[in-house]
Order: C-alpha cells, then structure tokens, then sequence
C-alpha cells in the first residue's frame, strides 16, 4: 500500500466533449479492491475502460469469454454499483461516444 492509503476515496474524471470517440482523464485506483461508478447524464452511448498497470499502455477492458465490459448510458445521472472487473487495475480511464459537452464522472473506491 502507498504512503497516502485511505479507507475509502472519490476520484473524479472529465471526459472531454468531442465529435468522435472521447477519453476521460486517468483515475488512480491503486490501493482499493471494491470501485464503483457515479457518472453525469451523457449524450450517448456507453462507457467502456481503458486499463493500464502503468499509466502508458492502456488497453480496453474485457471479460474472460473475450466481451468488452461497459455500462450503458443513461438518461439522468446514475450510479453503477461495484465494479469488480476494475480492482486488479491500477489506472483506468473511461471511454464514450460523442459527448456535446464535458462531464464528470466519479469513482467511488473503498480498500
């Protein structure tokens, strides 16, 4: 565990407006197993995770048959309870669709 370690955090992420494919900024969960997600009304689509275990390489998050993990996207805003696929990762960042303007989101992260 790093010398900052808490009990339980909010990290929150801005994912930019744009015209195509659009990234969050990167979340830093490292010290907490159990990570949920809040997340503001989007424009469209779904989120998806972008992983990575150093901050460099990321790669699309996918589950053991091969599937592309994601939340859809809601109407209002909406909290995603646990999302167990995201504790072995360190740094992760959020992707959508075409967003008509940036948005916050919220991880909700407890050790």
């Amino acid at each position: 565990m790093s010398g900052t370690w808490k009990e339980h955090d909010i990290i929150p992420v801005t994912i930019a407006s744009g015209t195509a494919v659009t990234t969050s900024s990167v979340a830093d969960l490292a010290d907490y197993s159990k990570i949920g997600l809040i997340c503001a009304t989007l424009t469209t689509g779904s989120i998806s995770f972008d992983v990575s275990g150093d901050n460099i390489s990321f790669y699309r998050l996918k589950g053991s048959d091969g599937t592309e993990l994601k939340v859809g996207a809601t109407t209002g805003s909406a909290a995603f309870a646990e999302i167990p696929a995201l504790a072995p990762w360190r740094y992760v960042k959020l992707v959508t669709a075409t967003q008509a303007a940036a948005r916050t989101a919220q991880f909700v992260c407890k050790s």
